[in-house]
């Protein structure tokens, strides 16, 4: 397997680094109603407070990652098993350990940005930006992260299998988006957002 080491190294680093590690002190998770439950002057604040550097690691990250392998092509057949493999467990690895913090007990952290940086990364950015739609829509209906994540995979599949897109490529990205999702319920904890932190009430 031909591996693209100058690309490989900085894709690891991008992907499988905790986004934990990188939120300051004066952040804290709250769940999508506890969010909507704060003062009117962090309200606004809050709705400012975009982590851009997530959907940008990931995407940079999975796109060196398809091409030092390489993964060039969209047919299965013609692709190296090892190296589609090895393309899979890394991005699994990735968002699973994007999920662990310890600011709040029972909290898992809701890797949106990550997510999206992944879906843009693996689909073509018309179908990317029909999940993120769906995902954002059923954020607000439903008033919780678990919908997010789980109306984006479904929107993204359904499509994704309308227009025919690769399945080498729809199969990860649905799967990736249900993982934070699976992971909440087997371990019982809450899928929570980073957000500034509300020091007017500390």
């Amino acid at each position: 397997m031909a591996i693209e080491w100058q690309l490989f190294l900085p894709a690891l680093l991008l992907l499988l680094f905790p986004a934990d590690r990188l939120m300051g002190s004066r952040v804290e998770l709250l769940s999508f109603d506890r969010a909507g439950n704060r003062s009117a002057a962090v309200n606004r604040r809050r709705w400012m407070y975009v982590r851009w550097t997530e959907p940008l690691r990931a995407f940079g990250g999975a796109f060196a990652l398809k091409i030092s392998l390489p993964l060039a092509t969209d047919l299965w057949r013609f692709q190296a098993g090892d190296a589609y493999a090895l393309f899979i467990a890394i991005l699994v690895a990735g968002m699973i350990l994007q999920l662990p913090t310890g600011r709040e007990e029972g909290a898992l952290l809701a890797p949106v940005g990550y997510a999206v940086g992944i879906l843009f990364a693996l689909l073509p950015w018309p179908l990317a930006g029909v999940g993120l739609i769906g995902g954002i829509t059923s954020l607000f209906a439903f008033r919780q992260l678990n919908a997010f994540f789980g109306f984006a995979a479904s929107v993204v599949g359904l499509v994704g299998l309308l227009f025919e897109s690769p399945p080498m490529w729809l199969i990860p990205a649905v799967g990736l988006l249900f993982l934070p999702v699976l992971a909440g319920l087997l371990t019982g904890r809450t899928l929570e957002m980073p957000l500034p932190a509300d020091t007017q009430q500390s």
